[in-house]
């Protein structure tokens, strides 16, 4: 598998509803999956994630965390996630279509002039990936310790 997008979230049930189905609109070269780390969530963000998954373009899978806590839900996604390379962002976020496609783009670079993706200057944001000002995200490498 080629991506994996991580999302925490907590009691944010209609915006992470939104966020699903901006993250469904992504234009994907190859195998990809979205897994939603709920962390604790009285609302209905079970329900939210369980009606998205019949039209989810991917893999959609619900996690659940019950350290509270936005590492906790972070690091439990990354644990899950099978992808090459894991992108994570925000409940809230929206996201254009080439934004996953743009993040792997950052990464490489980053790995080319010999830093891994999750060490200093290789943050992405939403001024190198996209103009939404509800994105940012942190991209990294498979191959780095998490």
């Amino acid at each position: 598998m080629k991506f994996s997008i991580v999302i925490p979230t907590y009691n944010r049930a209609d915006e992470l509803r939104e966020t699903i189905r901006s993250i469904a609109e992504l234009n994907v070269v190859g195998d990809w999956e979205l897994l939603i780390v709920d962390n604790r969530s009285t609302d209905h963000t079970p329900a939210v994630v369980e009606a998205e998954r019949a039209a989810f373009p991917a893999a959609l899978h619900y996690l659940y965390e019950p350290e509270q806590g936005r590492y906790a839900a972070l690091n439990t996604g990354i644990r899950a996630a099978k992808g090459a390379i894991i992108a994570t962002t925000d409940d809230d976020a929206r996201v254009e279509p080439d934004w996953l496609t743009r993040a792997a783009t950052w990464a490489a670079r980053c790995t080319r002039f010999g830093k891994a993706p999750d060490q200093g200057g290789c943050r992405t944001g939403p001024d190198r990936i996209g103009r939404s000002s509800h994105c940012s995200t942190t991209v990294k490498s498979r191959s780095n310790s998490v």
